[in-house]
């Protein structure tokens, strides 16, 4: 599965694109959520039949709110991902914010979490894909 990972905890990006990788994942890891064209460009550039990955995990020690528009501005730019498959990563997510956040379409990594949550969620979204 390719999976994007923006982290902007160098520590915690590299644990988990080594983690995802050495599980058979192609996994990218960037440190800026400037990263993602979207981010520059006013629409998506991927293919029409397939996104640039099939799960997107967003974490900034900023705010959850930032997060959450990263993947918001994503979409409204016509990012081709299904919003299950992306994902908000946080230690300081309150109840509110999490459903807030679920509400949105988009799901929910809480920290501390164990590697294998990661790999669940990861097989979650591939269980979403094969049945489109």
């Amino acid at each position: 599965m390719r999976v994007y990972v923006f982290d902007d905890d160098p520590s915690l990006l590299n644990l988990l694109t080594l983690y995802l990788a050495n599980k058979g994942h192609q996994v990218q890891g960037f440190l800026h959520k400037y990263s993602c064209p979207l981010y520059q460009l006013d629409s998506c550039i991927c293919p029409v039949d397939e996104p640039c990955a099939e799960a997107v995990i967003v974490n900034t020690r900023v705010a959850n709110k930032e997060s959450l528009n990263v993947l918001i501005d994503q979409d409204q730019k016509g990012c081709k991902l299904l919003r299950l498959n992306k994902a908000v990563m946080s230690a300081n997510v309150t109840e509110a914010q999490e459903g807030f956040i679920r509400d949105q379409g988009f799901s929910v990594l809480k920290k501390p979490f164990r590697l294998t949550t990661v790999t669940s969620w990861l097989d979650a979204c591939d269980e979403r894909l094969n049945h489109l």
